[in-house]
């Protein structure tokens, strides 16, 4: 399974991320139907909700069914406006924890969604008109 900047996340042994990172590469891509058919569940502006699977430096991935995940990335984790500015992944939700995100994009090369849990995204009501990614 090919994971986004898989070289620069390794963990190194004993790393906060190194326990994570053997969950996500237990996990299978998936294979070109059920691609396909996450595609036509998960457009762009889909509320989406699942356990957090990973931390990593970029971001966290979600668990969004079976083989399909989401990466939320650092910016799309909080509104950027002060006071709410990220300190670090000790600011990210616990692995395991459920959360809800809305579809940015998808990512044909990893086959993941990219996803958003900021609050002005999540209360965005149209997303169709806007087609790129703020």
């Amino acid at each position: 399974m090919r994971l986004f900047c898989e070289p620069y996340v390794r963990p190194v042994p004993g790393d906060q991320f190194e326990n994570e990172w053997a969950t996500m590469q237990s996990r299978r891509s998936p294979t070109d139907e059920e691609w396909r058919i996450a595609k036509t569940h998960h457009r762009r502006g889909i509320h989406v909700h699942g356990p957090v699977l990973s931390h990593h430096r970029f971001g966290f991935f979600v668990d969004l069914g079976e083989t399909v995940n989401g990466l939320v990335e650092l910016p799309f984790i909080v509104d950027p406006q002060p006071p709410n500015a990220l300190q670090g992944s000790d600011d990210f939700p616990a692995a395991g924890t459920d959360i809800q995100a809305v579809v940015l994009d998808t990512v044909e090369d990893n086959r993941q969604f990219r996803l958003s849990m900021r609050p002005s995204d999540l209360a965005r009501e149209s997303w169709e008109r806007d087609r790129a990614v703020e």
